[in-house]
């Protein structure tokens, strides 16, 4: 069991609070002109999805919570279950799908991701910032028409709608950012 001190918290930490899995979005020190000073913090309770706030004493400690991280390949989707299996020990495990969100959209088949496991429980996927992926529909492009910052909607082939530049026709690979499903760039395959 890790203990770490309020000065020590850092955005992305994840740590135990009320015995719930818990991970800070931000975190701010605040001292009043009068009193102890406090570190405010914000945090999303990992197993609800919950985004809260907590205040802290200068001080004041809470346990760290123990992650495994290990890499796993994603086999396929079944209803609300998605299935991972252990590269190094060929051992099966399921996932439900509410757990990762949005994310699974972006996952694919056979691709080896970085799983969080908490309490022998897995509790995050991290996929790719960027990910490559072909426009499965869009109004026809133009030729030279890339001189103007006009967007017109396209489709990708993992059924999101994006934004894209006018000279993106169906058929063609984007670059795609996953945080905030922004087209990036076109790819040249």
């Amino acid at each position: 069991m890790t203990i770490v001190q309020t000065n020590e918290f850092r955005t992305g930490m994840k740590i135990i609070i009320d015995n719930n899995l818990c991970e800070i979005i931000d975190h701010q020190f605040h001292k009043p002109g009068k009193g102890q000073a406090v570190m405010r913090v914000k945090y999303k309770n990992l197993s609800t999805s919950q985004v809260l706030d907590k205040t802290f004493k200068t001080g004041e400690t809470v346990e760290k919570a123990d992650i495994e991280i290990s890499k796993m390949q994603f086999l396929y989707s079944q209803e609300d279950q998605l299935v991972f299996m252990n590269s190094e020990t060929f051992e099966q495990t399921n996932v439900e799908k509410k757990l990762i969100e949005e994310k699974v959209n972006w996952m694919t088949e056979g691709e080896e991701y970085e799983i969080s496991i908490w309490n022998e429980k897995i509790v995050s996927v991290e996929i790719k910032n960027f990910v490559e992926i072909e426009i499965s529909a869009t109004e026809p492009g133009f030729k030279g028409d890339t001189s103007t910052n006009t967007l017109k909607d396209a489709v990708l082939i993992n059924g999101i709608e994006i934004k894209v530049p006018l000279f993106i026709e169906q058929g063609d690979i984007v670059k795609v950012d996953t945080r905030n499903c922004e087209y990036q760039n076109r790819v040249n395959k």
